[in-house]
């Protein structure tokens, strides 16, 4: 926002006319600040209001899940998006890769079908992994979806990695810097419960799901549809990772374009950083300022 704010500063110097330009082009530019303001004014609020602002006392409907021992999650400040004041925060610390105690995830509630998420929906998430972690340089946090296939009874995760969506075994995923992934058109490997049974095809998309990919598990051959709830979405790490992991995620969207259903989560450990709300009322009052003085040179 404060970027914005100087970058409209920024406009209005260099859109100054020169010196004896007609009044009617002084009144255009005028008018034109105006219109920009306003529509920035818009994008602001419409940002603002786009995610829940997710913090230790007010979490939103958002909960740990399957923490274990040597896992943990939790909103703080360790990790800043620019001009933000925390994430949600992962950390695991095991002696080996045999070691499955590395877990922590982060959960919430979903009531949409994977068909409405499909066609005119949105899925996506940003992560950051520290360069000091020590687990498999390909390893980042993963985002699930957990279904209910009503017609078979079944129920599971479709789960998206990185390492299946560009990334590689051996392969480092970027470190020290926040990754968006907009995922909705990604590959989404599936997990099956009741019995539980890992469907190792890790090259489906959600459309494919949706259209009626089977899958196989010692209980029988099932698929999806396009009908199949989606009833959750958990962000996480670990579980067999091995070693230590210190990152984070933020700005989770699960949008399934009915207006309802879904979650669109920012993660903050307080409210916006002084700085940034100071950068931007001094942006705005500048504008401000040489909106004025184009009035009354106009007038």
């Amino acid at each position: 926002m404060a970027k914005l704010a100087l970058t409209l500063i920024s406009l209005s110097v260099r859109d100054r006319s020169p010196q004896g330009a007609a009044d009617l082009r002084e009144r255009g530019n005028t008018q034109m600040m105006k219109h920009i303001l306003a529509g920035a004014a818009l994008a602001l609020v419409a940002t603002a209001a786009q995610a829940d602002v997710v913090t230790p006392a007010d979490l939103q409907g958002w909960a740990p899940a399957n923490v274990r021992a040597n896992g943990a999650v939790e909103i703080t400040g360790a990790y800043k998006p620019a001009g933000e004041t925390g994430s949600l925060q992962f950390t695991t610390n095991t002696g080996s890769a045999a070691d499955t105690t590395d877990k922590a995830d982060y959960v919430h509630a979903l009531n949409g079908t994977l068909g409405d998420l499909i066609n005119g929906g949105a899925l996506s998430f940003d992560y950051f992994v520290d360069s000091s972690s020590t687990v498999p340089e390909y390893l980042a946090p993963a985002l699930r979806l957990g279904f209910l296939d009503e017609a078979s009874g079944k129920t599971g995760y479709l789960i998206w990695e990185d390492v299946y969506n560009g990334g590689a075994v051996g392969t480092s995923v970027p470190n020290d810097t926040w990754v968006s992934n907009d995922i909705l058109g990604g590959n989404f490997w599936l997990r099956s419960f009741s019995p539980g049974f890992t469907v190792e095809n890790y090259g489906v998309s959600l459309s494919e799901w949706a259209g009626g990919q089977g899958y196989t598990t010692p209980g029988g051959t099932f698929s999806l549809s396009a009908a199949t709830r989606i009833l959750s979405v958990e962000v996480g790490v670990g579980s067999g990772w091995g070693g230590a992991f210190n990152g984070a995620v933020d700005h989770v969207l699960v949008d399934f374009g009915t207006g309802s259903g879904g979650v669109s989560a920012n993660f903050e450990s307080g409210v916006p950083e002084p700085g940034a709300w100071a950068l931007m009322i001094l942006g705005f009052g500048g504008v401000g300022a040489v909106l004025r003085r184009r009035q009354a040179v106009a007038a």
